[in-house]
């Protein structure tokens, strides 16, 4: 049996609860335990493990009962316990039992089905879930939460989960109002220690931090300072509050911004008053206590950099003098440019939140922030660190930032794919910025580039000719295993092919017209051995998605046709079961003649 200090903090609180309940019943009064008792109860290592803890509480209770004689109410302070204050964060507050209360504290748990059916609908979509299920999670965690029962107030989990929730997400964060109806829900799922399967999680971590960064970052800070009661379950609920937190965190603000001060709150409290006005988290802060040294701030600025996505900028605020050549210590952490503003106010602090939150470009704000503050500012240009692969489209930050979110599952920890504005491409080879490319694999763009550049480069659309495929695969094949290179293939075909469907299609849903039509020409190149490359799979993606959607509102054209061809006859009856369930699905005909087209796309590539 694990030592009592080493168990959950749900398990240490409910023993607690059931040994104060035995002393009430045996004094036969209320007991009143003060929140200070309980979070220094909760701290106890001893040897003597649970029957030390009993004696605790039994000779603390007597010293009450003797110091309060005439009451059916003692209040238990550490007065009455031999017992050091705990100095932390973790405050559960007071406790009250009284001798009629049941000795058998058991969870609500009317909820099992609908958390069950939740898990399901999660564990099913994880891996790659599309925006309408993701609205459909958020509707359905919303119809849950309006259905549940307010939580026991004397749960001590619940009085430090709604200090933390209250103190991080509404007011560090500054969301308020909007998610704090969530609460009741989360820690109801909290207490339940509700967990995706082991499988799942990892998937739908990942692709949430890639879609929602800004999200996931405020469900990992709130759920990092709140006591694990399974590892699995805290994992979980991070995932399912970036979900609900979506609507609330401006998605569109691009550059990431962390106060660093002197004291116990300094920096925390100009943070929250700061994104409390904004309306949403534009700020992270780092508070700096006397007690600790430069090394601690250090190893917490960057662990937050590594977790922030740098590219597009960073303003570091500090109050700290000498400390505003931190750039020495965390650049090689960064991934972009850095803006060191060595004075931290909450009005400086409030006018470069408004021009974060108007998406004003980075080096507009430097350049004001240079002009107009009568304090030191520093502005350094940066160069990614780490191994990257940059993807920059003419066409806008939309597509490139697609592409990172398609690329970066594919890559180990140590290669960043990032999303470069094509302007800043074209001024960096304008003034032939090349160290900027020094950490750089490759370039993708959507125009070709010069061939004189001294990195390598590809045009995304050469990624549809064998040649472009190769040369790709050639670069990544010393990370990727070839399975990895061909699923990175395939998205990326399938991307380009959506992209183009969906400007086509008026009715049909592109998601899953690709996917049918990626398993139709699976089939045939099974049947008849064949590797078709990206232009020719586009072409054809493109010709049956509208087939099929033109079948759907015409009638088909029935024209008699007559072949001699043995292997014309051979591909029409092989496609007659190919599209069998096509034709099932969207109650569609699909005629010899509409077959004998699809022959000439096909019949180059067939050999008997």
């Amino acid at each position: 049996m694990p030592d009592f200090s080493q168990r959950p903090i749900d398990e240490r609180i409910a023993l607690l609860h059931h040994l104060f309940l035995l002393e009430a019943k045996q004094t036969g009064k209320t007991l009143t335990v003060d929140s200070a008792v309980i979070t220094a109860l909760t701290q106890v290592k001893h040897a003597g493990n649970i029957g030390y803890l009993k004696n605790i509480i039994q000779v603390g209770c007597a010293t009450a009962n003797e110091n309060q004689p005439h009451t059916n109410h003692l209040q238990l302070d550490l007065t009455s316990f031999d017992l050091p204050v705990i100095s932390t964060k973790r405050v559960y507050g007071d406790l009250e039992v009284a001798p009629t209360d049941s000795l058998l504290l058991t969870l609500n748990t009317p909820f099992q089905k609908p958390f069950a059916e939740l898990r399901r609908q999660l564990n099913k979509n994880a891996a790659d879930p599309s925006a309408r299920h993701i609205r459909e999670w958020k509707n359905q965690l919303q119809i849950l939460n309006s259905d549940l029962p307010a939580s026991n107030p004397s749960d001590g989990l619940l009085f430090q989960h709604n200090h933390l929730y209250e103190h991080i997400i509404c007011r560090q964060f500054g969301l308020r109002e909007r998610v704090k109806r969530f609460e009741n829900l989360l820690y109801t799922l909290y207490r339940h220690h509700f967990t995706l399967s082991e499988t799942s999680l990892p998937e739908l971590t990942q692709q949430l931090k890639l879609r929602m960064p800004r999200a996931w970052h405020v469900a990992q800070q709130f759920y990092w300072e709140l006591p694990v009661l399974d590892t699995m379950s805290q994992q979980t609920l991070t995932a399912l509050l970036t979900i609900l937190l979506d609507d609330s965190v401006d998605k569109k603000i691009q550059l990431r911004g962390l106060m660093v001060a002197h004291g116990e709150n300094t920096a925390t409290s100009i943070q929250a008053v700061v994104n409390s006005l904004c309306g949403t988290y534009i700020f992270d802060a780092i508070d700096m206590p006397i007690e600790n040294g430069v090394k601690s701030i250090i190893d917490e600025m960057t662990r937050l950099i590594d977790d922030s996505d740098t590219t597009k900028g960073f303003i570091l605020m500090v109050d700290m003098g000498s400390l505003s050549q931190l750039y020495t210590a965390i650049k090689s952490h960064l991934n972009g440019d850095l803006l060191v503003v060595n004075n931290l106010t909450t009005i400086t602090a409030l006018d470069l939140s408004l021009q974060m939150q108007q998406r004003r470009p980075f080096k507009e704000i430097a350049e004001k922030a240079d002009h107009d503050y009568t304090i030191s500012v520093q502005y350094y240009e940066g160069f990614s660190q780490t191994t990257n692969i940059l993807i920059s489209c003419i066409s806008g930050s939309q597509v490139s930032e697609k592409m990172r979110e398609l690329m970066q599952p594919f890559m180990p920890n140590d290669i960043k794919i990032i999303s470069l504005d094509y302007t800043a491409l074209k001024e960096k080879l304008v003034a032939k910025e090349w160290t900027y490319f020094d950490q750089t694999l490759f370039v993708m763009t959507t125009m070709d580039l010069d061939a004189s550049v001294p990195f390598n480069h590809l045009n995304i659309y050469d990624l549809l000719d064998a040649s472009g495929t190769q040369q790709f695969n050639a670069w990544l094949t010393p990370y990727l295993s070839k399975t990895q290179l061909q699923q990175l293939n395939a998205e990326f075909l399938r991307f380009m092919s959506l992209e183009g469907i969906s400007e086509r299609l008026r009715f049909l849903n592109p998601d899953i017209v690709i996917k049918e039509v990626e398993d139709v020409i699976l089939k045939y190149e099974n049947y008849y051995h064949l590797h078709l490359d990206g232009k020719v799979k586009l072409n054809l993606y493109m010709h049956v998605a509208l087939m099929i959607e033109r079948l759907m509102v015409r009638r088909p054209i029935d024209s008699e046709i007559t072949t001699t061809d043995a292997q014309e006859n051979e591909f029409i009856r092989v496609s007659k079961s190919i599209f069998q369930p096509i034709m099932l699905k969207y109650n569609i005909q699909i005629t010899d003649y509409e077959l004998s087209l699809m022959y000439e796309l096909f019949k180059q590539f067939i050999t008997v």
